[in-house]
């Protein structure tokens, strides 16, 4: 997806004051050694709130939130999706409008998430970032019913 705001996430979030320099170059000099996704290690080191990534990955490609806790989720359409798949991709099918799936989830930018998901749908998928959080605890509650 193109980016509609030009600035790196971790620029981002220091120029709106959200995130100390030195905090940045932590996080940055982590993902250097070990690799991963700036916003998931930002989060792990406690830099930063997962919700305020969140917005951020809204900012930049336009992606829309939704609050899951808010809606009410469609049981079978959930379990289209295997709890396996949910789980590795941080991704949560909640509900269907016509024949477009409505997909939550805290990575956008996994392209092999989206193309996995869709595959299995064999649907399209209209795409929502939701928090990790929030993901995985609409996970809990609907496999376990």
């Amino acid at each position: 997806m193109k980016r509609l705001v030009k600035k790196p996430l971790g620029q981002l979030l220091k120029d709106r004051g959200l995130l100390k320099q030195e905090d940045l170059e932590k996080a940055l000099a982590h993902q250097r050694k070990k690799g991963g996704l700036l916003g998931k290690i930002m989060v792990e080191m406690n830099l930063i709130d997962e919700s305020i990534i969140t917005e951020a990955l809204m900012i930049q490609y336009g992606y829309p939130y939704m609050h899951i806790k808010n809606y009410s989720c469609d049981k079978e359409i959930v379990k289209l999706l295997p709890q396996e798949i949910s789980r590795e991709y941080c991704a949560i099918v909640i509900d269907r409008i016509e024949q477009v799936f409505i997909l939550c989830i805290c990575d956008p930018l996994n392209q092999e998430a989206i193309d996995t998901i869709k595959d299995r749908l064999k649907g399209k998928i209209r795409i929502f970032v939701s928090t990790m959080s929030e993901i995985n605890q609409a996970i809990d509650k609907i496999y376990k019913e």
